[in-house]
């Protein structure tokens, strides 16, 4: 059974092209339950955080050999290339589900957020005033429609800095053209109005 020691020791050694020693930990995966597995793979990336990126790539081929039947007959980085594919091709995740919908997902996201506004407006409610039921209520959508504000805010701000730094890379390669794309992108885009100075 795969545990986070095994992990970490396959890791520590040079990911290789030579697949022998991924079909011994495939052989291995084999015999692991996903919820072992799925420890085994948190552990070992709290430990090993430099880890984390072929810690994923593991999932991947532990989810198409243990799911979708899929053999070792590669090296690393092919085997997750096969494994992407092999999951993708049986429409199931690492750990053998069906994966969301767009809309499932943003259900989820639905609850978790409304339980969220839900628990920061009972810390401090008091539910011993009258209609306290009814104020809660309008309680918990004011913290949701702030929360809803404060993450589309946070989105626009990492666009913009997107749009920072790719035009400071273009600046970089000394573009004549670099401080006309900064001033346009942002309306272009984001519906941001141009600055009409051009400066970064």
């Amino acid at each position: 059974m795969i545990t986070q020691d095994t992990l970490v020791g396959f890791m520590q050694q040079e990911v290789s092209q030579d697949c022998t020693r991924l079909q011994a930990l495939s052989r291995e995966m084999l015999e692991t339950d996903t919820g072992s597995f799925k420890k085994a793979c948190k552990d070992a990336a709290t430990e090993h955080p430099e880890y984390k990126t072929r810690i994923s790539e593991a999932r991947q081929i532990y989810g198409a050999v243990r799911f979708a039947g899929m053999s070792i007959t590669a090296g690393w980085q092919e085997s997750v290339t096969l494994a992407r594919n092999a999951l993708k091709s049986h429409n199931i995740t690492w750990e053998g589900t069906t994966p969301k919908t767009a809309e499932e997902k943003e259900a989820d996201r639905f609850k978790r957020d409304r339980r969220s506004a839900a628990n920061e407006v009972n810390k401090g409610f008091n539910w011993g005033q009258a209609n306290a039921a009814e104020a809660f209520a309008e309680a918990v959508e004011a913290e949701y429609a702030k929360m809803q504000a404060e993450r589309e805010a946070e989105a626009h701000e990492k666009r913009m800095a997107d749009v920072h730094k790719t035009v400071k890379a273009i600046m970089a390669m000394g573009s004549d053209y670099a401080l006309a794309i900064y001033d346009g992108l942002g309306a272009v885009l984001f519906n941001a109005p141009a600055t009409g100075t051009g400066g970064v």
